[in-house]
């Protein structure tokens, strides 16, 4: 057996040790964290992209939800990417710590969590986030399946025209607060 296929055989497995890692369902955060929902939508159509991102206590209560809107035709991975950014920064700017936050792009959490270096913009948005993630204190970023991440994907495919707005927990869209009630049954 070549070293090359190998290593395929290697990365191929812990993929899919990775996919079986990743929660079916939304859990609440431990005691005193702060739990982030994110996940992006590519809108071909209109030539744009979004990101939802859902921020929850350990409570389970919605602390914020907000969606951003970017005119711009990328791919999805870039897409993901930014919307992590963007829940990064929201931490940073908050000066907040112990924070979970959660995507469900298995691609996503292997870039950030590798040391290669990409030549891409998808590459150098890595590299910010990974720069972002030094700064902060007690913020990881885990992979959750797609079921796991439902608030975060609704957000962005529905909020994309609310973008700017933010919800809390009294002022989030009736949708959203009855998503939210079925992740508190679970």
């Amino acid at each position: 057996m070549s070293s090359l296929h190998g290593f395929w055989e290697l990365q191929s497995n812990f993929v899919a040790h990775l996919h079986e890692l990743g929660c079916e369902r939304w859990s609440k955060s431990d005691a005193n964290k702060l739990k982030i929902n994110v996940d992006s939508a590519v809108f071909a159509a209109e030539n744009a992209y979004g990101s939802g991102i859902v921020v929850r206590d350990d409570g389970r209560r919605l602390i914020e939800a907000f969606a951003t809107y970017v005119t711009g035709d990328v791919q999805p991975e870039l897409a993901e990417i930014m919307g992590i950014k963007e829940a990064l920064s929201w931490v940073k700017r908050k000066g907040i710590q112990d924070v979970v936050i959660e995507s469900d792009s298995l691609l996503l959490i292997q870039a950030l969590d590798s040391s290669i270096r990409m030549p891409s913009l998808f590459g150098l948005m890595v590299v910010e986030c990974q720069t972002l993630l030094l700064s902060l204190v007690n913020v990881k970023i885990c992979f959750v399946k797609r079921s796991a991440n439902r608030v975060a994907h609704y957000v962005a495919r529905n909020f994309c025209f609310w973008s700017g707005c933010n919800f809390v927990e009294g002022s989030a869209p009736a949708a959203l607060q009855t998503l939210i009630l079925v992740d508190l049954a679970v």
